[in-house]
């Protein structure tokens, strides 16, 4: 069993988070846990949209292993959001969003299920095997002003050795998102994004897709679209170290507005140089 605090204080993010769990809630292995947080966000330092959102909320998670490589868990949380549009410029989708629902203050009731089949031999640089994952999530109605949304995405991951020590690396990602009931649309806030070293290398966070037609700052799309092709090289003198990781890639996607154009894919090649070092990636 594990109860765990974290704390995280950035020109992003200012978060405070209790969480517990109980690996072997039952004798087969299912899990269950418990969390508690509370987020305070300031999009336009993390080169999105300029507006300040406070959530507050807790879940229910319970994990359950299928067979040795698929597995299964479902988490349902509630969050109180609040979204404060007077930031910087003025946005116009922040404020018409505020304007349509004569709200910035919104209940969310959302239950989140994952599959996933995943064989990798590490889950930190792992050199062998493959991953699929499907995420669906859907939230309620709930009391109060509340948002109806339902959001999926696909990931998938492939890793084999073709010639001695170098290892290809292939990976896709695919998520669509959209309103139902009163809500019309995917709330801005819940928006996917892409670019930056976790999506398509070469651009920055978040820049890639539709923009606010005022401020020109990203705002994300209801339709996400990424993948890439690496080669992890051996690294000369490190043979035997795996914290240290380099790889030639081509990284391709964007983010769209319900109608998903691949003659709008963005692409990047280089270079990429990794350390796992005692404070992360």
């Amino acid at each position: 069993k594990r109860v765990s605090f974290d704390f995280n204080n950035s020109s992003i993010n200012r978060r405070f988070g209790l969480s517990y769990i109980n690996p072997y809630w039952t004798i087969d292995g299912v899990s269950r846990g418990f969390a508690a947080y509370y987020r305070k966000t300031d999009a336009g330092n993390a080169n999105l949209l300029s507006y300040n959102s406070i959530v507050k909320g807790g879940a229910v998670t319970f994990g359950i292993p299928l067979t040795e490589y698929n597995s299964l868990s479902s988490t349902l949380g509630i969050e109180n959001t609040k979204l404060d549009c007077s930031t910087g410029f003025l946005s116009t989708t922040c404020s018409k969003f505020v304007a349509d629902l004569n709200d910035n203050v919104f209940n969310i009731l959302r239950w989140t299920n994952r599959f996933a089949y995943d064989s990798r031999n590490k889950a930190i640089f792992p050199d062998k095997g493959m991953l699929h994952s499907i995420d669906a999530e859907v939230v309620f109605p709930s009391f109060g002003n509340s948002l109806e949304y339902y959001k999926l995405e696909y990931e998938s991951q492939l890793y084999t050795s073709f010639f001695e020590d170098y290892v290809v690396a292939l990976r896709g990602d695919l998520a669509y998102g959209n309103g139902y009931a009163g809500t019309k649309s995917l709330p801005f806030f819940e928006n996917f994004y892409a670019g930056g070293p976790r999506s398509v290398r070469g651009y920055k966070d978040n820049t890639l897709g539709p923009l606010d037609p005022v401020t020109l700052q990203p705002i994300g799309g209801n339709v996400k679209l990424t993948g890439g092709a690496e080669v992890i090289l051996p690294v000369p003198f490190f043979r035997d170290i795996k914290s240290v990781r380099i790889a030639g890639f081509f990284d391709a996607g964007n983010v769209y507005n319900d109608n998903l154009d691949l003659g709008q894919l963005r692409y990047s090649v280089g270079l990429s140089g990794m350390w796992v070092s005692p404070f992360g990636i």
